[in-house]
């Protein structure tokens, strides 16, 4: 991927020419993120579920300690069926309560 840059001139960003990508499609790929579980040491990935009308793409998380959100949108698909340039809807999901809070959530995950 090539990097961006903004032109102190203009203030604007410059983009270079050409594929954006190595296959020269939208960046697609954070539909996980990387987990570490404190008790058992272990690294895993959350993954997003597949969404019928786009691909996933998570970007922000929030913790209070004992819950989790992650948003993102979905990617919708061009008449292709590849990931188009449009953003799509937002998604969330969100953990339960930890077993040491008193509080329940529903688990979307």
């Amino acid at each position: 991927m090539h990097a961006s840059k903004l032109d102190p001139q203009t203030g604007k960003i410059i983009v270079p020419d050409g594929q954006l990508t190595l296959d020269g499609l939208p960046p697609r790929f954070l539909d996980r993120f990387l987990v570490f579980d404190a008790a058992t040491g272990a690294f895993d990935y959350l993954i997003a579920p597949a969404q019928p009308d786009g691909v996933p793409l998570l970007c922000y998380f929030w913790t209070d300690g004992n819950r989790f959100a992650i948003s993102g949108i979905v990617i919708p698909y061009d008449a292709d069926g590849k990931p188009g340039q449009q953003r799509g809807p937002w998604i969330v999901m969100e953990s339960s309560e930890s077993s040491e809070s008193s509080e329940s959530s529903e688990s979307l995950l």
